[in-house]
């Protein structure tokens, strides 16, 4: 079979459906392709985590904004895998022998999780789908032993999900302290106090692969222990297979590679050599990527792409926890402590620079985000908390 389109987007993840959003606005009348190697419509992936308790279907998470505003003036595939792609025809091949020729084409893969030394085995499950949470929810039984590898955010959010269904959840990372990455030694030990008081046993500087599989059961021998299962959330790989950057897709300012008409965003590409893996940076890179592709059709100059800070923001059961840019060096660093708040406030030549919170109440996340990003004076920050 023959496709022919003027614009392709491999993936339908924040960053597609963002491209798609974008090009429909810029380019109307473009005929639009989204080819996702997934089954079924869109869906918000980071909601997952965060609900896996309540339940999850193959409708769970979707996303009404597809389905509504998008799909209707789109194409739309599912479970089509893309398998080669010459960037210089600009041709797509997919695994079930289709052609798609497109003038314009943007490369939305996402990424892959990390694997175990041990493989993926039926009581060894990734933590990156709608499948893969659809996978682990049978193992989700009160009183089951579970283990949850990795220290950041969605190891985190997986292992309270896991705790409210009423399991013996031990949480094991590689760092020091959860969250290495988004909070420093001291708001951390409060986060892993919160967690103790939820019965998580926290195994600090524990590498996951010493995971090995026995008898069906997974063993962590650094702590001879076994589980009912184990869930891995300890990084993710750039699914960047299609282009020869295994380790993710190099673009420039305006979220192109080095060939033309071929766009990439989100976790498949690196800017300045970063591989981001936040939603509202895919989202952000998604709607730049998009209006480019339109722009490249119409002959227009393109939009660059501005990396943005470094937001993370997760309920640790019901502890709103809150952190943007924390890897400043700051001139110093301010307190404020309310009651369970708990806020350090980076300070460089009287600017905010980052922050990070714990106990904070969500409806600031708005105003200390623009904080961070517009670098406020350090007195229009404090007003935010009186």
């Amino acid at each position: 079979m023959h496709e022919q389109t003027d614009i392709a987007i491999i993936g339908a993840g924040i960053a597609g459906i963002s491209a798609a959003a974008s090009a429909i606005q810029a380019y109307p009348e473009a005929s639009i392709l989204i080819v996702s190697d997934e089954a079924g419509l869109p869906y918000k992936r980071t909601t997952l985590s965060k609900k896996l308790a309540e339940g999850v279907s193959a409708e769970s998470f979707n996303l009404p904004r597809f389905t509504e505003e998008i799909l209707p003036l789109v194409r739309y595939i599912p479970a089509l895998r893309v398998t080669a792609l010459d960037t210089i025809q600009r041709t797509l091949t997919t695994a079930d022998g289709w052609s798609i020729a497109a003038k314009a084409i943007i490369l939305a893969c996402g990424s892959a999780p990390r694997m175990p030394a041990c493989g993926w085995q039926p009581a060894v499950l990734p933590f990156r789908t709608r499948e893969d949470a659809l996978t682990l929810s049978p193992f989700l039984q009160p009183g089951g032993k579970i283990l949850v590898g990795g220290d950041g955010v969605l190891a985190v959010e997986l292992a309270c999900q896991c705790s409210r269904a009423g399991m013996q959840v031990t949480l094991a990372g590689r760092n020091r302290h959860i969250l290495q990455r988004q909070f420093d030694q001291e708001s951390a030990s409060r986060l892993e106090g919160l967690l103790g008081q939820h019965a998580i046993h926290w195994l600090p500087e524990t590498d996951i692969d010493t995971l090995d599989h026995v008898d069906g059961k997974p063993l962590l021998a650094q702590d001879n222990a076994s589980f009912d299962c184990a869930v891995i959330a300890a990084g993710v790989v750039p699914r960047a297979g299609l282009f020869p950057h295994p380790a993710g897709i190099p673009v420039d300012q305006h979220c192109q590679t080095g060939f033309e008409g071929i766009f990439a965003a989100g976790d498949c590409s690196t800017h300045e050599g970063v591989v981001t893996t936040l939603w509202h940076q895919a989202e952000a890179q998604g709607k730049i990527a998009g209006l480019n592709a339109a722009a490249s059709l119409k002959g227009l100059p393109l939009a660059s792409y501005t990396m943005q800070p470094q937001r993370v923001k997760c309920r640790i059961f019901d502890c709103f926890t809150w952190s943007c840019s924390p890897g400043a060096t700051p001139d110093s660093v301010e307190i404020i402590s309310s009651g369970p708040m708990f806020v350090r406030l980076l300070d460089i030549d009287g600017h905010m620079a980052g922050a990070t919170a714990i106990g904070m109440p969500e409806e600031l996340d708005a105003g200390l985000s623009e904080a961070v990003r517009d670098a406020w004076p350090l007195e229009q920050v404090r007003s935010l908390f009186r």
